[in-house]
């Protein structure tokens, strides 16, 4: 099997990944939903939390949708498999810590769905501090993209 085909074996287990997601999204979306009106009604956090489930479920489903599109046509799948595997690209993510910051913030962003039920001022210091990393690491990434 060669180095493409691998790729597509890898791109359709993060498909299936992101399908899980998305079904796990809506199954907790809709029972959140129903406990957390009952027992904390009231409250914008439950608003909050379940926008940001349909927003995490969106993302997976344009996820899906870029996968779809890379393993559909060869050229555009080659291009992928050669930009994910570059060194240059693996220097510019690991210099701009890109991957450490990304789980990072997303552990703060569940953090502060947990936290926003007790409090909404701890709720958006977490968001705040976590849009403030993803920022930092973009900005970090375009540095060092040209610096390279």
């Amino acid at each position: 099997m060669n180095e493409l085909e691998q790729y597509r074996n890898e791109l359709k287990k993060r498909q299936a990944l992101a399908l899980i997601f998305v079904i796990l999204g809506l199954a907790f979306s809709a029972l959140g939903n129903v406990f957390l009106r009952a027992n904390v009604p009231g409250t914008p956090i439950v608003n909050i939390i379940t926008v940001a489930g349909i927003i995490f479920e969106l993302i997976c489903v344009g996820y899906m949708g870029v996968n779809l599109g890379k393993m559909r046509n060869d050229e555009i799948l080659q291009s992928a498999y050669i930009r994910e595997n570059d060194e240059r690209e693996a220097a510019i993510r690991m210099k701009s810590g890109r991957p450490v910051i990304t789980v990072l913030s997303m552990v703060l962003v569940g953090a502060s769905l947990i936290v926003g039920a007790f409090s909404i001022t701890a709720f958006i210091a977490l968001q705040s501090a976590a849009a403030f990393q993803l920022i930092a690491t973009f900005a970090l990434t375009g540095y060092w993209s040209h610096k390279l």
